[in-house]
């Protein structure tokens, strides 16, 4: 009887985290007028995900355990429609930039940030850029890089070293942000020399846990 109770509580438990965690997401659309909350297919092409919005409450607690900077840039490479871009707006960054391959995609971040309810000194901080990665050419101002899974390893390798390389050209602080960092990313990173894990942030309030994981790396180099 005990166990058929606790599991009973244990699944109306989740109901309520699942009903938080939906209203807490349909505040911020609704506060900024927004609409970023849907999951889409994205790019036809197999090393490209689609579009998974990152919870604004993974998003809070990252961006204030990563020491921002005002003269810190920072890059969101698969933005989506852009709700990374327009919270990180919200912080102490000098700049933030979303980078969308889908022409779709970067028309749907213009409008939300057209919609944006926030004064225009914040909204001017904001650059959208409709581009393929592998042909984007990184500003080696650039600190703060940000991904959701937006791609395949390999395409993960070709960026890593365009990082690497706008970091010999003008050596700085640079953090990496990976939001659900998949196994095999994971295993790829861990063979980067030059990379380190520096946090790993996860929130089991609203069922998230370890599969709603954000790893935070730094480059070491020796």
């Amino acid at each position: 009887m005990i166990e058929v109770l606790l599991k009973k509580i244990a699944y109306l438990v989740d109901k309520i985290r699942v009903k938080l965690f939906r209203f807490e997401e349909q505040v911020f659309e609704k506060k900024y007028n927004l609409t970023t909350i849907k999951h889409e297919r994205g790019s036809t092409k197999k090393e490209y995900r689609g579009y998974a919005p990152t919870p604004i409450r993974i998003l809070k607690l990252t961006l204030e355990r990563i020491n921002i900077n005002e003269n810190d840039i920072f890059i969101d490479i698969g933005s989506g429609k852009g709700r990374v871009i327009i919270f990180a707006a919200l912080y102490n960054f000098r700049k933030v930039i979303g980078l969308e391959l889908i022409k779709e995609f970067h028309e749907d971040a213009k409008l939300n940030i057209e919609r944006f309810k926030l004064s225009e000194n914040i909204r001017d901080k904001i650059e959208l850029v409709n581009d393929d990665v592998c042909n984007y050419v990184i500003n080696d101002d650039t600190t703060i890089f940000y991904f959701a899974n937006p791609f395949s390893i390999q395409i993960y390798s070709k960026v890593f070293d365009k990082i690497y390389n706008s970091y010999i050209n003008n050596k700085r602080l640079i953090k990496i942000i990976i939001y659900r960092p998949v196994l095999l990313v994971k295993l790829y990173i861990e063979k980067i020399e030059w990379l380190r894990l520096i946090d790993v942030i996860e929130d089991n309030t609203i069922m998230y846990g370890k599969d709603y994981q954000v790893h935070i790396y730094e480059i070491n180099e020796k």
